[in-house]
Order: C-alpha cells, then sequence, then structure tokens
C-alpha cells in the first residue's frame, strides 16, 4: 500500500482488509483520512499531516495510527474465522 510519495507499506495480508467499518476496510478508511483536500464549498483543507503537527505534535502521528489499525484488524480478522468456524 502505497502511504505517500515517501512511503509504502509492504506485506500487509490480505485478511487485513477483510475488517470492514462503515463499508470499507478500516485501514482503507485510515488512509484516505491522511488525505489532503480542500472542500469546494467552504474553502476548508483537511490535512492530517498539518493537524498532527500543529494539535499532536507529532508529524508521524497519521502513519503510527494506520499502523495501529493493521494489527487490529488482523487480529479481529482472526476471532471472527475461529467464531465462524
Amino acid at each position: 500500500m502505497v502511504y505517500n510519495h515517501k512511503i509504502t507499506i509492504k506485506d500487509i495480508p490480505l485478511a487485513a482488509y477483510e475488517y470492514v467499518v462503515n463499508g470499507k476496510p478500516a485501514l482503507e478508511w485510515v488512509r484516505e483520512r491522511q488525505d489532503v483536500s480542500t472542500h469546494k464549498d467552504s474553502g476548508i483543507t483537511n490535512d492530517a499531516n498539518g493537524w498532527a503537527i500543529e494539535t499532536m505534535k507529532n508529524a508521524r502521528y497519521p502513519l503510527l495510527c494506520f499502523n495501529r489499525r493493521l494489527p487490529s484488524a488482523w487480529r479481529l480478522w482472526k476471532l471472527l474465522m475461529f467464531c465462524l468456524n
């Protein structure tokens, strides 16, 4: 998965994408929230990296969030598969 132009995350188990939140894989949901976008009507820019630096005082915060979701998604999928079988 390409996180940004400098960071690529490799070897993500496909099963990690089985954990879905609001109709999307949780990993995609977190990654999409990191995209810089500007609301066309209000002109407000959503920039998770800017927010992380300003609020959390940590430019790596968005990537840390993503990395926390990866093991959670994987563990939950394994638990669900165990319960369903």
